[in-house]
């Protein structure tokens, strides 16, 4: 809850910048997350994002659309993420914490601190973001990636993930001793389609765990991955 009040506050602040809103409403045929399965049936993630002066606040769930694992219609994940962003010599930085939240389960929350850079003066745009939680697990998560877009818009991207032994502990299941490993790579697709009323984007995800040892927490036969994704946005 404290979490939760400080982010709330920082929320109540923002008017004291030329504040912008997004809003942005998906539905994914799975939820995968770094690699991991964290439910093989269909969600709804929406998401409102406030931004101003480089600050932002993003607000961001995850609701079951069935009842495979109790949560159908519940948002059973609330995550808050503040960062700032800026711009220098060809680079985006950002800096950030998130705080992730579990309404509805007995899960433990936890927190993260992250920094991140993206070349965007390259005609493909490499990028690298250090997670490290420094409240539960005690561990970081590493991804490497890039990303390109397309003369009709169409945008591919790739990403590596590399995790402590700590994170690796934590999160997954472990085929003998947890070590640091290099957990999973993930290929995207997106395809915008431009509407009267924001902007619709089709997405294909494909991941797979790269390391033989480590399997997703009751998803342990489902290493390689597709995800199907369309989601909605419109900015204010």
């Amino acid at each position: 809850m404290k979490r939760v009040c400080l982010f709330l506050v920082l929320l109540t602040s923002l008017p004291l910048f030329a504040v912008d809103v997004s809003v942005e409403t998906a539905v994914n045929s799975q939820y995968l997350w770094r690699g991991m399965v964290l439910n093989d049936k269909p969600v709804f993630q929406p998401g409102v994002t406030f931004s101003g002066s480089g600050l932002e606040l993003n607000i961001w769930g995850n609701m079951d659309l069935t009842d495979d694992y109790g949560h159908e219609f519940e948002f059973y994940e609330v995550d808050y993420t503040l960062s700032y962003y800026w711009e220098q010599d060809g680079r985006e930085w950002v800096l950030g914490v998130i705080s992730y939240t579990y309404p509805n389960t007995d899960w433990t929350s936890t927190m993260e601190a992250y920094a991140g850079c993206t070349w965007t003066d390259m005609t493909f745009n490499p990028s690298v973001t250090l997670y490290y939680d420094f409240d539960e697990v005690e561990g970081f998560y590493l991804e490497v990636g890039g990303s390109h877009e397309f003369d009709n818009g169409l945008s591919v991207g790739l990403s590596f993930g590399y995790a402590s032994e700590d994170y690796v502990d934590a999160y997954f299941v472990v085929d003998g001793d947890a070590d640091a490993a290099f957990t999973h790579y993930a290929l995207s697709l997106d395809y915008p389609v431009a509407l009267k009323y924001g902007e619709l984007n089709l997405n294909l995800t494909y991941g797979s765990l790269v390391d033989s040892s480590i399997h997703s927490p009751g998803f342990e036969e489902e290493d390689e991955n597709l995800v199907l994704g369309v989601s909605w946005s419109m900015e204010f």
